[in-house]
């Protein structure tokens, strides 16, 4: 599916136009960093000088009739403007729901680990 790699291009874009147009509004999720379930589409991002990239590797996916759910591991890579290095590893599930404006996520799931510092 193109839908997760447009989320993942729009992340390192820092791309608000793209990624706020990939959520259902109906979107109930917990994302990393929230103590709580959600029902918001994410806020904006807010452009700064980080250079991020990602490495997604999709472990599976299942589908039904009108949804797909996928569970990737994704790497983000973060080079902070001070040259320092951060490594972020989460598994991530999406579940996403086609739409008459193409295929949105309508819930996901997010575990953060910890943390690596270069």
């Amino acid at each position: 599916m193109g839908a997760g790699k447009a989320y993942w291009q729009a992340k390192v874009g820092q791309d608000n136009a793209v990624y706020q147009q990939l959520w259902h509004p109906a979107f109930v999720g917990w994302p990393c960093g929230f103590k709580e379930p959600v029902s918001i589409r994410p806020p904006l991002m807010v452009p700064d000088a980080v250079k991020r990239s990602y490495v997604m590797d999709t472990k599976a996916a299942t589908e039904a009739p009108n949804l797909v759910t996928v569970f990737y591991h994704v790497r983000e890579t973060d080079v902070l403007p001070d040259g320092k290095v951060e490594i972020i590893d989460n598994d991530i599930t999406h579940t996403w729901v086609p739409t008459p404006a193409g295929w949105k996520i309508i819930s996901g799931m997010c575990k953060q680990h910890d943390q690596a510092a270069h």
